[in-house]
């Protein structure tokens, strides 16, 4: 039997990428430490284990699944983790999985009474932040990844809602509070202001913070410019199609788009008004049921509506990091050769410079 199992739990928008990678490239130094890392960053496995309803929804691996299939892909990923990890004869184990805390909190349950069969001790590692941050972070996520679009916050500006203390709430209800260990995502508060060193300290590998240092931030802020190239990437190439993720559109293009320089992008006021109930009733949560504070915080800066004409003025250096971002992304799109994006650089002398740069681009980021 194992001694212990770590599971961090994310939770979302909280550098938890960061920490999958580093722990990932670490997996050798874990080893000779007596500590297993699975074979890749994030472990959705652990949320399909027990899904009975099968309505989780994770990453493509998982696309078109049924609850059954889900449940045994990820049943045979999983043992096969463990069995590596005995024959290693190591004596802790950690995954990591911000798929965990959208579980049912029975599912939730069943999991961590399979964990307990395996190891002698298992906690959980989550690490919160302030819900306002939350809020900013999440409305830039859904324009960033398709899943919402300027004109439908225009029109709906309730649409972007977080409950991170809700959730959480139902799993310290059902096993205690005394299982997780809760951590704010704070630069202040973090050890060395950095997540993945706060996480090592965490794990009692304070000698490996080192390594994290200069650590590129895997999901920066995008810029306003950023947002609406996303935006205009799903008015043609819609994230969702019959409720389904649309197979014509590239994975991941968002995540290039996010270096593109530009203003600072900030929600419409008529969202934060909406917000500030929910907001209100979270910090509640935290602080009476979960035992956590945050620092003071201001609401985001907000506008009243998207300056999207601000977007529309980009400069000919925004448009060469345009171009060569779109000579290194991996969209898997099929022989693209650098000769093929010069174009962008070329109208940008003509009136319609701009649009004709977009509709080259829009060209290029489909499947």
């Amino acid at each position: 039997m194992l001694k212990k199992i770590i599971v961090h739990i994310g939770y979302m928008k909280t550098g938890t990428t960061s920490i999958q990678n580093f722990l990932l490239a670490q997996r050798d130094a874990l080893h000779q430490r007596g500590i297993f890392y699975p074979d890749k960053p994030n472990h959705f496995d652990l949320a399909h284990l027990h899904d009975k309803r099968g309505r989780l929804r994770t990453d493509y691996s998982f696309e078109g699944a049924t609850p059954e299939d889900a449940r045994a892909q990820s049943r045979q990923w999983f043992d096969v983790q463990i069995a590596a990890c005995r024959r290693a004869k190591l004596h802790t184990a950690i995954f990591s999985s911000e798929a965990l805390p959208r579980s049912r909190p029975i599912d939730f349950a069943a999991l961590d009474a399979e964990l307990r069969g395996l190891a002698t001790e298992v906690t959980y590692l989550c690490y919160v932040r302030h819900p306002w941050a939350m809020f900013e972070s999440v409305y830039r996520q859904r324009i960033k990844t398709g899943r919402t679009t300027f004109a439908a916050l225009q029109a709906q500006p309730d649409l972007i809602n977080v409950s991170p203390a809700r959730k959480l709430a139902k799993l310290v209800d059902r096993l205690g509070r005394d299982r997780f260990d809760f951590r704010v995502f704070d630069r202040d508060q973090l050890v060395g202001g950095d997540v993945v060193c706060d996480c090592l300290s965490v794990l009692g590998l304070s000698d490996l913070a080192p390594l994290a240092t200069g650590l590129q931030d895997n999901n920066p802020s995008p810029s306003l410019e950023a947002l609406y190239l996303s935006d205009l990437l799903t008015q043609d190439l819609p994230y969702l199609v019959n409720g389904k993720r649309n197979p014509a559109r590239a994975p991941m293009p968002q995540m290039s788009f996010v270096k593109v320089r530009g203003r600072p992008f900030h929600p419409l006021t008529a969202s934060i008004e909406a917000a500030r109930p929910n907001i209100e009733d979270e910090l509640a949560l935290f602080r009476d049921t979960l035992g956590i504070t945050f620092p003071e915080r201001a609401e985001p800066i907000s506008v009243a509506k998207f300056d999207l004409e601000a977007a529309r003025t980009w400069d000919e250096s925004a448009f060469r990091d345009l171009a060569h971002l779109i000579n290194d992304m991996s969209l898997e799109i099929s022989a693209l050769r650098k000769d093929r994006h010069r174009p962008l650089l070329s109208p940008l002398s003509k009136p319609d410079g701009w649009q004709a740069g977009l509709r080259k681009l829009r060209t290029l980021l489909r499947r």
